[in-house]
């Protein structure tokens, strides 16, 4: 299990994303109310080649399992579409991912960094147990912050 931090044009993104199961984006997004699929991934060339949520949602990767993005508020969609599930954490599923960790709201560098370094440190190589490392990851935090749950709340497992 190797993860890829996609990178450059987009079709070198898809094409070097499509090789990995596992895909690991800490990075700032974007999210945009009206069209919410503008909304998207802040990568280093994203004033050139913005990796937005129909971009996304466009990919065919066909053993991708798990997208872990460590962003601030990937599943906001913005008070316009509140009824709909159009956010940059549900773009992964159409692409092909099984399952995407996301997060609710901004979060903090510290806390996410940590958060992040536990759910690894419990992630098996059976990556169907992702839901079970993200619980015990979040347990781990929230009993040595139980008074910070912005350090650890945010992040939601979506996906079987």
């Amino acid at each position: 299990m190797r993860p890829c931090c996609a990178a450059g044009q987009q079709g070198h993104r898809a094409r070097r994303t499509a090789r990995h199961q596992v895909v690991h984006l800490s990075c700032h997004s974007m999210v945009d109310n009206e069209p919410p699929a503008d909304s998207g991934l802040v990568l280093h060339d994203h004033d050139k080649q913005p990796l937005t949520v129909a971009d996304i949602s466009r990919l065919h990767l066909v053993d991708a399992e798990l997208a872990f993005l460590s962003a601030c508020s990937t599943m906001g969609a913005g008070i316009p579409v509140l009824d709909e599930a159009v956010h940059i954490t549900s773009a992964f599923v159409p692409a092909g991912y099984r399952q995407v960790v996301g997060t609710l709201w901004p979060i903090i560098d510290f806390g996410a960094a940590q958060l992040t370094e536990a759910f690894y440190s419990e992630l098996p190589q059976d990556l169907r147990r992702a839901p079970y490392a993200l619980h015990h990851a979040v347990c781990q935090m929230r009993a040595s912050c139980p008074d910070e749950p912005r350090l650890w709340a945010a992040h939601i497992h979506v996906g079987r």
